[in-house]
């Protein structure tokens, strides 16, 4: 019997974004709101299936007080990546803040 595995990555964006997600493996949940982002974030959160949540920067940037606040814990790390369709330029801050999270001091700007 095939077990199926599953990825411990999922990304969260835009209907019709994630095809190249799922053809390297992550899962992906399509969202039109950024509220279903929040929704989404919470369920993988509390069901411990995953190590890193990759959401697009285009839908988080109107909900990014509770990303953060849901990306205090260090798993799963939520990371967010640019949209180039609709680029916020958050992708670098976020980054910056889960590094000073990981190491426990900002090794970009020292």
């Amino acid at each position: 019997m095939t077990e199926t595995k599953t990825s411990p990555m999922v990304y969260v964006g835009p209907v019709g974004a994630g095809l190249g997600f799922r053809l390297s493996g992550i899962d992906v949940a399509e969202v039109t709101s950024s509220d279903e982002v929040v929704k989404h974030i919470k369920k993988y959160k509390e069901q411990n299936k995953y190590s890193i949540i990759f959401v697009d920067e285009g839908l988080a940037a109107e909900v990014l007080a509770d990303i953060e606040k849901l990306n205090a814990e260090t798993i799963p790390a939520i990371v967010l990546l640019p949209n180039p369709a609709n680029p916020q330029n958050l992708t670098q801050q976020t980054m910056n803040n889960l590094v000073v999270q990981a190491v426990g001091s900002d090794i970009f700007n020292s």
